[in-house]
C-alpha cells in the first residue's frame, strides 16, 4: 500500500485513476464505492454498552440499512445453527426488502446442517451465502504440525470432498453461494509466495466442480493477481465483490480503490447488447465496528453506506500525529482492554446458550470451553496466550 501511495503521489493521480489506465479499463472509475455492513454477535463493552444480541439483532441491522448501506453481512456462527433460521427472518423484516443480505457460516456448519438451514431461509431472498460447509481437515490431525499436502496435477481427497460437496449444496439451493476457496481455485508452484502473481487456475478442480456462484477473493494476491483471479471470474460466469479484513480507514480505502478500478463494469444507458449485466457486489466493511481512526478526521462518516475515494493523489490519506499519540500501543494503555477480554474469555456465555456441543452431543450448562482456535479467529495473541490456531488449508 506504501508503495503504491508513492507511485500515485509521485504520478499526480488518485490510486483508483491510475490503476483503471494502467490496466486500460477505458472509462473513469466510479469515486463512490457501495459497502456491505458487516455485523455479528458482540459482547458488551467494558461500559456495559454497544452489546448486539439475538434479541437485538435485527433493529442493529436495520440501523445500518438506514444509513444507507445497500447491503447487511450477517456472521453466523456464534448461536445454535438452527436458531439462524429465525434470526435470519427477522433480520429481513427488520431491514425490509430493498436491502440485500448475505450470510456467512464461516464454515462452521457441517453439510447435513447446511442442506437443512438454508432451504428455510431461501424465502428471504438473500444475496448469497458465504461458506456454509465446515473446513477441511485441520492442521491438528497432521504430525509435526505439518501443513495438509500439496496437491499436483490430480486432486486431493480433501480438496475434492469439500468442492464435491459445494457442488451438490449448489443443485439444492437456489440461493447463490459464495467460498474462498472458489474464487475460482488457482495454484501456486512450490516455493511461490502469495504475492508474486505466480500461478494459474487450477484446471483439474476447474473441469470436475462449479463449487460457488460468487467470487469473494481477499487483496493479499496483490493488484496484479486480484485483476487476474478477477477476470478469470468474470470469463466463468461468476459475480465478484471483494472481502474485507481487521481492518482500520486505510486498508479499506486501499481495497475501495481497486474494486474501483479493476473489478467494476462501465454502464451504458439502456443499451445492453453484448453485455454481462449486473456482475458487482458492494464490497464487506468491518471498519464501522472501530470508533475512531489514526488518519486526519478520524473515523470516515458512513451515512450514506458508500465510501467517497479521495481526489488527492495517491490514496488520498494522511496520518494525525496527535491521535497516532493518542492510540499509541502501550502495556499501560491496552492493560484494561486485555483483563476485560479475559473476563469474557474465562466465562464466555452467550446470551442465547448453544444447546449442543462442536461434537454434536447435548451441550452441558455453563460457560463454553476452549480447546484450539480454527483459522481464522484467534484471540490467543492478543490476550498474551501461548496457543496455536489450526489451519484448514491454504486459502487461495
Amino acid at each position: 500500500m506504501a508503495w503504491w501511495d508513492l507511485v500515485g503521489q509521485v504520478l499526480e493521480q488518485p490510486l483508483h485513476v491510475l490503476w483503471a489506465r494502467l490496466f486500460e479499463r477505458g472509462f473513469e472509475p466510479p469515486q463512490s464505492v457501495p459497502m456491505a455492513a458487516y455485523t455479528w454477535m458482540r459482547f458488551p463493552d467494558a461500559d456495559g454498552n454497544n452489546a448486539v444480541t439475538y434479541e437485538t439483532w435485527p433493529e442493529h441491522a436495520a440501523d445500518r440499512a438506514r444509513s444507507g448501506f445497500p447491503a447487511i453481512k450477517v456472521s453466523m456462527t456464534s448461536y445454535q445453527p438452527e436458531d439462524h433460521i429465525d434470526l435470519i427472518h427477522r433480520i429481513r423484516a427488520a431491514v425490509g426488502d430493498h436491502t440485500a443480505i448475505r450470510i456467512d457460516a464461516h464454515g462452521t456448519w457441517n453439510y447435513q446442517e447446511a442442506r437443512r438451514i438454508l432451504p428455510a431461509v431461501e424465502d428471504c431472498n438473500l444475496e448469497y451465502i458465504e461458506q456454509p460447509v465446515n473446513f477441511l481437515l485441520p492442521q491438528c490431525y497432521y504430525p509435526n504440525g505439518e501443513k495438509p499436502p500439496v496437491r499436483a496435477d490430480a486432486g486431493g481427497y480433501q480438496d475434492e470432498y469439500y468442492f464435491r460437496k459445494m457442488t451438490e449444496l449448489r443443485r439444492d439451493i437456489h440461493t447463490p453461494l459464495s467460498c474462498h476457496w472458489w474464487t475460482p481455485p488457482i495454484a501456486h508452484p512450490p516455493g511461490a509466495s502469495v504475492r508474486s502473481n505466480r500461478w494459474e487456475p487450477d484446471w483439474y478442480m476447474l473441469q470436475r466442480y462449479d463449487g460457488a456462484d460468487v467470487s469473494v477473493p481477499d487483496i493479499g494476491l496483490g493488484l496484479w493477481g486480484l485483476w487476474r483471479v478477477t477476470q478469470l471470474a468474470k470469463f466463468m460466469g461468476m459475480h465478484v465483490t471483494v472481502h474485507s479484513n481487521f481492518e482500520l480507514c486505510m486498508h479499506l480505502s486501499f481495497r475501495a480503490a481497486a474494486v474501483s478500478a479493476l473489478v467494476y463494469e462501465s454502464e451504458s444507458a439502456g443499451l445492453y447488447l453484448g453485455s454481462t449485466p449486473r456482475l458487482c457486489h458492494p464490497i464487506d466493511n468491518e471498519t464501522i465496528q472501530v470508533s475512531d481512526d489514526v488518519i486526519e478526521g478520524g473515523q470516515f462518516d458512513w451515512s450514506g453506506g458508500h465510501l467517497q475515494l479521495s481526489p488527492k493523489p495517491g490514496h488520498g490519506l494522511r496520518l494525525d500525529p496527535e491521535r497516532l499519540e493518542r492510540y499509541r500501543y502501550t502495556p499501560e494503555a491496552i492493560a484494561p482492554h486485555r483483563d476485560y477480554a479475559r473476563k469474557l474469555y474465562a466465562d464466555y456465555r452467550l446470551d442465547r446458550p448453544r444447546r449442543t456441543s462442536q461434537s454434536g452431543w447435548p451441550k452441558q450448562p455453563g460457560a463454553e470451553t476452549f480447546s484450539h482456535h480454527a483459522y481464522p479467529y484467534s484471540l490467543g495473541h492478543i490476550l498474551g496466550v501461548d496457543e496455536g490456531q489450526d489451519i484448514g488449508l491454504e486459502l487461495n
